[in-house]
């Protein structure tokens, strides 16, 4: 994935973040735990709708009521229609806003792999109590973006999500490289924009100053999130994170960027999602590869032109590997074939020598 070429912000998307200077700005006795007040949520809210923008994500838990003194922030969350609120589905959970509508909710749940790595995107689930819709944070948000578009979401008769003809097929317990997952819900493979940001990002005190272009937020979703490593929100990691033995970890609104921007570029670009081959065909590319180990083994014979071939052989199978994932989005089994090639190779080229010795 580190090896991609730079793709470059997606224009679509921008992040408001809210800073340890963004938290400390607000007075403490209105604003409380919460990295956003109510008075500093309505401001924002009112600069952001005066740009038009055609979603607002707002990456903030808020599991509680807005204060009676802030009725015009109640009417807002209630009647917007591009505002989308996140929860966090399971047992206990985090419910959404008391204020906004079912239909403006998505939880913002990640999968984990064992590493502690995000590789999947969870689009949708049957059923997300306490949240009261089923699609994610970032779906709701793409599919906002997509109305204006007149795409919609539809099921495929595999009970697939679908949007315009971009087919989103979820991965089951054992595909490729996993083994016994955990695939309930409408989980993807996540094709992270291969970029160092994702997309423009302002902190919250630029957004409300009168300096502010509200032209840079017309027309793109809008999210809004913290970086205030204090709200633990800061710390997850990517594919990107291990960089020449340091661990970068990555906020969770960018995290969610990457994801709205995974879906868009799907469907508006034609950028291909990470798809997989089916086992069968895994096996006979694994199988074929051990064939051509043993073949060459046996043809050439001596060990020094088999290790010079061989390692030509790993040159392109990684070459290819990463050509088909950058191209087309194709997970290809690199180090099982590798180990299958030279193992094969190998035995036939050691164990005449050995049975002599």
């Amino acid at each position: 994935m580190q090896l991609r070429p730079d793709e470059g912000p997606d224009q679509r998307l921008f992040l408001v973040t809210i800073t340890e200077r963004d938290v400390q700005s607000q007075p403490a006795a209105e604003r409380g735990v919460a990295s956003l007040s109510d008075r500093a949520l309505y401001r924002l809210l009112t600069k952001l709708k005066q740009g038009q923008p055609r979603a607002i994500g707002l990456d903030i838990y808020r599991d509680y009521a807005v204060k009676p003194e802030f009725s015009q922030l109640v009417n807002r969350m209630q009647r917007s229609d591009r505002l989308v609120a996140i929860c966090h589905y399971g047992n206990p959970g985090v419910p959404p806003p008391p204020e906004v509508k079912s239909q403006s909710q998505g939880f913002n749940n990640v999968l984990l792999d064992s590493d502690s790595v995000i590789r999947r995107q969870l689009l949708a689930v049957s059923s997300a109590a306490p949240c009261q819709n089923r699609f994610s944070f970032n779906f709701q948000l793409a599919i906002r973006y997509l109305k204006h578009k007149q795409i919609s979401v539809k099921f495929t008769p595999e009970a697939y999500l679908q949007l315009g003809s971009v087919v989103f097929r979820t991965i089951d317990a054992n595909t490729n490289g996993y083994y016994n997952l955990n695939a309930s819900g409408h989980q993807v493979m996540l094709n992270y924009r291969a970029t160092r940001q994702v997309a423009t990002r302002v902190s919250l005190q630029e957004v409300l100053s009168d300096d502010f272009d509200l032209a840079a937020i017309r027309d793109r979703i809008v999210l809004v999130g913290t970086t205030d490593q204090s709200f633990q929100d800061t710390h997850w990691q990517t594919p990107y994170s291990q960089n020449q033995g340091n661990v970068q970890t990555t906020s969770g609104v960018e995290i969610q960027a990457h994801m709205v921007s995974q879906i868009l570029s799907a469907v508006l670009d034609q950028r291909p999602l990470i798809g997989w081959l089916p086992k069968p065909v895994e096996v006979i590319w694994i199988g074929a590869w051990a064939l051509t180990g043993g073949l060459l083994a046996y043809s050439l014979r001596s060990l020094l032109h088999w290790l010079l071939s061989s390692g030509m052989m790993i040159v392109i199978l990684y070459s290819s590997c990463l050509a088909i994932l950058t191209v087309q989005g194709g997970w290809i089994p690199l180090v099982p074939t590798a180990i299958a090639f030279i193992a094969t190779g190998s035995t036939i080229i050691l164990l005449p020598r050995l049975k002599r010795d």
